[in-house]
């Protein structure tokens, strides 16, 4: 548990949060600027029991004026759509939220690395952003995040439903993320 605690506040250090709107009292449970002109990734939801529950949870890629990608359209359907899973590398930790929408399946992610035994007390090396696929999982599209993203993977954890379709089954989804070799 004590890694987890620890990645949870590394990954929480660098990024700037953007749009999820204010206005609605969304919160972001994972965004970061891509390398494509000013775009965010984000998974905005709106906090209804203070850090344990969860409500109108939406995935966004977009700019600030305008969204390009909103899943799904009623946010009130986000904690059954959009499905979390989590693994423990040797030196890795890497949270994953699966989607699919007009036949393409989304994957945002962000894996943090290390060195040595435990997740280290600093920022970490490592990547995060979506990767989608058709179909037939061909990988039609790659966006990276240009940053680290501020990622709150507890939250997404409680908010989300469980992907069972990752490699560890119901696993992957419980508190204690399973680990890999």
């Amino acid at each position: 548990m004590r890694y987890v605690a620890a990645a949870l506040v590394l990954l929480l250090l660098p990024a700037a949060a953007q749009a999820c709107m204010s206005d609605r009292n969304e919160a972001p449970l994972f965004v970061c600027e891509t390398g494509a002109a000013g775009k965010y990734i984000e998974i905005c939801a709106v906090e209804a029991e203070p850090g344990q529950s969860w409500r109108d949870i939406q995935y966004r890629f977009g700019n600030e004026e305008k969204n390009e990608l909103v899943y799904p359209a009623d946010a009130a359907e986000g904690a059954k759509k959009l499905f979390f899973s989590h693994v423990r590398g040797a030196r890795s930790y890497t949270v994953n939220v699966r989607f699919r929408n007009a036949g393409y399946t989304y994957r945002v992610y962000s894996v943090a690395r290390w060195e040595g035994d435990e997740a280290p007390a600093e920022a970490m090396d490592g990547e995060a952003g979506v990767e989608v696929k058709d179909k037939k999982g061909k990988g039609v599209a790659l966006i990276e995040c240009a940053e680290r993203p501020t990622i709150f993977p507890e939250y997404l954890r409680r908010a989300l439903a469980c992907d069972k379709d990752n490699p560890h089954g119901a696993k992957g989804c419980a508190e204690v993320p399973p680990r890999e070799r």
